[in-house]
């Protein structure tokens, strides 16, 4: 029967649905996800079918150290693989927590971190953990020790998956690993050394290690071997060696442990019981009237390495004190080398502006007036006291320690090391803590916290001193109501500080060190300084004559004579003081390294209450050291005083090159505004010799007196036969000076020349010059005075230099020189 039209295309529609819908469940089974895959691709480990054929002599053979880095690849052909899961089993099929893996789910998976979350929150909470990891890679530490801790090779199951974007998971990859270790040693020793068979305080910090024979790689396995230790401390008679205090345990059931312990490896004894008992306290041992031990300490430690195996034990014995206390050590203070010097001053009027490579490391440093300046020691003063120049920006940088704390060690040629404290912080930091009564005595402590004052209070340091709990946190008092400024070992202030905010005056700063059990050093070190401020003009007066002439040079230079010439050179109604600075050199200090080396005699305080200061160095045939004291006379100069040095040249210019932060071309430069040195090839240029036979070259005596160029100087000659024949007949009967220097035009800033040379008249005599000769000297300056503005106040003041020795010339022209600088500077009289 024929349908109709109507009917037939309703037909249709339906197969055409039926096919639609048949086609869409055969295009849907097409692309249905694939599951992802795993494979491990490290060499190391078995497969199941590999373990089952090896028999139990193969698996001793072929055990592997227990740590083992595994590595894997996983594969989505339609996605991407999002994380890795993997877990230890052992040989019964239990589920394994090994080192660095202890947390795990009910199906022993590992757990860690999700991204981004806060590793110092435990694993133990839900919410930061996943047993997932996009990590393609693991170091496992598998177990090698029985139950009881002892070595064995163990068996272990590494089981592995992926899981892919659509949330499939891989079947199990699985490999199995025979692992084995060494037994350990246990090490006992503390935070300062060994204390086996030695005296310690009633503090200590225990520190255990662990040796053995694994062959550890640098790239698999952690610095530490160990997981945790456990320990145990006795008494017992230090003769008999009969336990009376403590109960040794062979069975190790009674001890205890450090599983629990932020540092698993560290131990804090102290003389204090511990109410929790969760380690043992110090008890002082006995001794006899011979200070002999009637008792001893005895100490004994096994730890578990990371393998799960038991080491074995190491044992120590000690003497346990209560009378040991530190020694405080101020670097740079009063009773150490000055070599040791780590306390520096820095302030615009107490400063350098060069630093070399005699300068140790970094020093204090800032920016002032355009320039870099840079920090100083302390000076010392005529009477011995450390002293600097005040100012209201002056910092005073400080460092500190314990005895101990620095030193020296050598091995010597029969083995073993020789330890030598030297309290020098430039030594190998040794971190000792050594018995204070001149002792050398180790006793195995930590030093905790410092107490500090200054000038009779508690140190204001305005972090802590501002604290709203400053007094429970900071402040410790004495007995007797002394109070300090107490700061630890995670303070920025422990062993370091800037004084700031000082006033002109005396300074005490006290300091005692705390160590861990709690002892003070019972004599705190004291740092007494002076702080002097610049004299008003008003308030300066006098005039100072400054020595300096190391050497006696026989028939050419005596030093009483020249002392005598330079103090009758200024009428009695003047207040003159004298000074020798080879006095100074042979002081303590001086004969220490304190200065950088540079050692600059002088002290700025001493000078600037004088009007005028004259340094004289006109020994032409020794090689002084002026161009040492270019630092205190910069100071000096740039706070207002007037300045006359008299210099042979052999004095500064032969100088060893290169530049040096007190070096000559300073002292020109800055003090007389004459350019010395050529920078870019660092040779002098601007200052010209003649030598004589007295520096082994061909006598040259051609200078005898110096032409003024103003009419308020007075010209200088050669001293007459009679004068010369007392300081030097040599000289004398030469007729005129060899050694002059002289200065050339073209290297004058903004000093001004007011002495040329005189020189004897051209011929062919043995001590005549030729005419080129006389002509050279004469072109050249040999007096310049150069007006210094002060930087600070605006004032004025006068610098002076004569380049030829003043005691050889006529003694009245010399006073009448002398005269006319006192009225040009209207220098005061009585």
């Amino acid at each position: 029967m024929l349908l109709s039209k109507k009917k037939s295309v309703l037909l249709m529609a339906i197969v055409l649905s039926l096919l639609f819908l048949i086609t869409g469940c055969d295009k849907g089974n097409e692309f249905a996800n694939e599951k992802p895959t795993i494979k491990i691709t490290s060499f190391n480990g078995y497969y199941q079918d590999d373990v089952d054929a090896i028999t139990i002599d193969t698996l001793l053979t072929n055990s592997i150290e227990f740590f083992q880095k595994i590595e894997w690849v996983g594969k989505d052909t339609d996605g991407i693989i999002t994380g890795y899961a993997y877990r230890i089993k052992d040989s019964e099929g239990n589920y394994c927590r090994t080192y660095g893996h202890n947390y795990i789910d009910e199906n022993g998976w590992i757990y860690h971190y999700k991204v981004g979350q806060n590793h110092d929150i435990s694993l133990e909470n839900p919410s930061v953990r996943t047993i997932w990891t996009d990590v393609p890679n693991v170091v496992v530490y598998f177990p090698a020790a029985d139950s009881l801790g002892i070595s064995t090779n163990v068996t272990s199951v590494f089981e592995l998956k992926c899981i892919d974007d659509s949330g499939e998971e891989s079947e199990i990859e699985q490999r199995y690993f025979f692992s084995k270790t060494d037994t350990p040693q246990t090490l006992i020793t503390t935070s300062s050394g060994d204390i086996n068979g030695e005296q310690i305080g009633t503090g200590i910090r225990l520190q255990f290690g662990m040796n053995d024979g694994d062959h550890y790689s640098t790239a698999a396995i952690p610095a530490t071997k160990y997981d945790y230790f456990e320990y145990q401390l006795f008494k017992r008679n230090a003769m008999s060696k009969v336990i009376i205090d403590g109960e040794y345990d062979a069975e190790w059931n009674n001890f205890y442990s450090t599983l629990d312990s932020y540092a698993k490896n560290e131990v804090l004894l102290t003389a204090q019981p511990d109410p929790e008992n969760k380690r043992p306290y110090l008890k002082v041992d006995s001794f006899d009237g011979a200070d002999e031990a009637v008792t001893e300490t005895v100490l004994i430690a096994r730890g578990y390495d990371i393998a799960g195996c038991v080491s074995e034990p190491d044992t120590v014995v000690c003497y346990v004190k209560d009378s040991f206390y530190p020694g405080t050590m101020i670097y740079g203070g009063t009773d150490i080398a000055m070599q040791n010097n780590a306390i520096f001053v820095l302030g615009r009027h107490n400063y350098i502006d060069n630093v070399d490579a005699k300068t140790p490391g970094e020093i204090p440093s800032r920016d002032l007036y355009n320039k870099t300046i840079f920090s100083n020691p302390f000076f010392f003063n005529l009477e011995g006291m450390r002293s600097a120049v005040w100012s209201s920006d002056l910092q005073i940088f400080m460092k500190w320690g314990w005895h101990g704390e620095y030193g020296t060690q050598e091995t010597l040629s029969g083995g073993g090391v020789k330890t030598v404290v030297t309290d020098n912080p430039t030594n190998k930091k040794l971190n000792m803590v050594v018995y204070e009564p001149t002792t050398s005595q180790t006793y195995f402590s930590e030093i905790h916290y410092f107490d500090i004052r200054l000038d009779g209070e508690p140190f204001y340091y305005p972090t802590y001193s501002n604290d709203p709990n400053y007094a429970e946190k900071y402040l410790f008092v004495d007995e007797n109501g002394t109070e300090w400024l107490r700061v630890g070992r995670s303070d920025v202030i422990f062993q370091e500080a800037v004084l700031t905010n000082l006033s002109a005056g005396r300074h005490l700063f006290e300091l005692r060190a705390v160590d861990m059990q709690g002892a003070v050093d019972k004599s705190p070190e004291k740092f007494v300084f002076d702080l002097v401020a610049p004299p008003t003009y008003e308030e300066k007066d006098g005039i100072l004559i400054i020595a300096d002439n190391f050497t006696e040079a026989g028939s050419y230079y005596k030093k009483d004579i020249a002392e005598d010439f330079y103090k009758n050179l200024f009428p009695e109604t003047y207040n003159v003081d004298f000074i020798n600075r080879n006095d100074l050199t042979d002081t303590d200090w001086y004969s220490s390294t304190y200065h950088f080396g540079d050692k600059d005699a002088l002290c700025p305080t001493d000078l600037l209450k004088y009007e005028l200061v004259i340094l004289y160095a006109d020994n032409p045939s020794s090689e002084t050291n002026l161009n040492l004291e270019y630092n205190v006379l910069n100071i000096y100069s740039e706070l207002g005083g007037n300045l006359i040095i008299v210099t042979a040249p052999k004095t500064i210019v032969t100088k060893t090159l290169p530049m040096s932060r007190q070096g000559s071309y300073r002292f020109f430069e800055e003090l007389f505004d004459i350019e010395v040195l050529n920078l870019e090839t660092d040779v002098f240029s601007a200052l010209s010799m003649d030598f004589n036979m007295m520096n082994g070259g061909e006598a040259k005596p051609y200078f005898i007196g110096a032409n003024p160029l103003f009419d308020i100087y007075p010209e200088i000659s050669f001293a007459d036969t009679s004068q010369l024949n007392l300081i030097s007949p040599t000289i004398g009967a030469q007729g005129g000076l060899g050694i002059i220097m002289t200065i050339d035009p073209l290297s004058l800033g903004d000093s001004v020349p007011i002495y040329t040379a005189i020189s004897r008249e051209a011929g062919s005599g043995e001590f005549e010059p030729s005419q080129i000769e006389k002509t050279e000297l004469e072109q050249g300056f040999v007096g310049v005075k150069y007006t210094r503005t002060n930087d600070f106040s605006g004032k004025t003041q006068n610098n002076y230099l004569l380049t030829f020795p003043l005691m050889y010339m006529d003694r009245e022209q010399a006073k009448e020189f002398m005269t006319s600088v006192l009225e040009d500077n209207a220098i005061s009289t009585n």
